[in-house]
């Protein structure tokens, strides 16, 4: 998924600005993510006969889509975030991670990063966050 485009502040809903908020740094995170793993490539797709469903679209389906589905890109966004920051914070961040997996008895696993040059990681990254659901909970509860 791509983060979302701004516009004028008063044609956005307090969703829109929320989302476009927290995605500010995702590109950042991005290059990140792929100096630490400089052997991935991004693949070349062979796009030939592939149409874009939203360019077939009506500008007033799109916006309907578009509000449709921002909370789950709100979700995605909010997932990404912690994946990113689970991996890059070895000293507060990682360690309580640990110590809450360890405490609702899971396997010690760290969510996997939704990086746009593999193609599943997105899947792969919900699927962790839904078994490990409690755990994103208690660690987004816990704001100190």
């Amino acid at each position: 998924f791509e983060p979302p485009q701004k516009k004028a502040d008063d044609a956005m809903s307090e969703a829109e600005k929320q989302l476009i908020a927290l995605s500010d740094d995702l590109e950042f995170e991005d290059v990140i993510t792929e100096e630490k793993v400089p052997d991935q490539k991004e693949d070349d797709d062979d796009l030939e006969g592939w149409v874009d469903e939203l360019d077939e679209l009506g500008d007033d389906e799109r916006e309907a889509l578009s509000q449709a589905i921002l909370p789950v890109r709100l979700a995605l966004v909010k997932l990404r975030k912690l994946a990113f920051k689970l991996v890059n914070s070895s000293t507060k961040l990682l360690p309580l991670w640990k110590d809450i997996v360890k405490e609702l008895k899971r396997s010690e696993r760290i969510m996997p990063r939704d990086v746009k040059n593999r193609w599943n990681s997105t899947f792969d990254m919900l699927d962790f966050a839904l078994d490990y659901r409690p755990a994103i909970d208690k660690i987004t509860g816990n704001r100190s």
